[in-house]
């Protein structure tokens, strides 16, 4: 479950012993799209700005790790600071500390929610491979190397926004539930009340009753 402390993240972890894997996420994450090129063009064109409201580039936060344990150790930090990550793209190979199965497996022990895209080369594990190791799980994909820039993109997005739309949903799910006790307790108090309030007319009744 999700804290109520814990805000909307665009934070997304790069777990690659390639620095120049890492640099390749910053172009194609961090940089200006071929969308924004396309915005740019129209307005030449038309002579005015064009109105884009609602479908900008989400702004993402980039951290980077070179082996998995060095990513678990960042995945925690996030967790403890309440600024847990939406989003991990972790390769396959990263000697010689944990593959990239067993630092999802890690991952996954420290934050369930974590979505994640494994990068995988067709020389290492089979799909078939990877989901006896970790299962059918909606919160993970695979992008195949060389990976195509658009793709990463589109996974980005993705993720990140079903991971806040999944922290929204349960947020909402915790507010009904908790007012649906509030309710409940209050019905209670009522009843209560109104049995006291009843014994006491009873009461009254009898000795009106006696009286006479």
């Amino acid at each position: 479950m999700f804290s109520q402390a814990e805000q909307r993240s665009s934070r997304i972890l790069i777990i690659d012993d390639n620095l120049d894997i890492h640099e390749d996420f910053k172009t194609v994450l961090l940089e200006p799209t071929a969308n924004k090129t396309l915005d740019t063009l129209e307005n030449d064109l038309f002579g005015q700005d064009q109105d884009k409201s609602g479908s900008e580039d989400p702004e993402y936060q980039l951290a980077f790790a070179s082996q998995g344990e060095e990513g678990l150790a960042l995945i925690e930090a996030g967790l403890a600071e309440n600024r847990a990550f939406a989003l991990a793209f972790v390769d396959m190979r990263m000697p010689p500390g944990w593959d990239g199965l067993e630092t999802i497996e890690k991952l996954w022990q420290a934050d369930p929610r974590l979505q994640v895209v494994i990068c995988t080369a067709y020389s290492d594990y089979s799909q078939l491979e990877i989901v006896r190791r970790l299962g059918r799980n909606d919160s993970l994909l695979i992008l195949k190397k060389p990976f195509d820039p658009e793709e990463v993109v589109q996974m980005a997005c993705a993720l990140v926004t079903k991971r806040e739309m999944t922290r929204m949903a349960q947020m909402t799910l915790q507010q009904l539930e908790n007012l649906v006790a509030e309710r409940t307790e209050a019905l209670a108090r009522a009843q209560f009340h109104d049995g006291e309030t009843r014994l006491k007319m009873k009461k009254l009744q009898e000795k009106l009753n006696d009286g006479n």
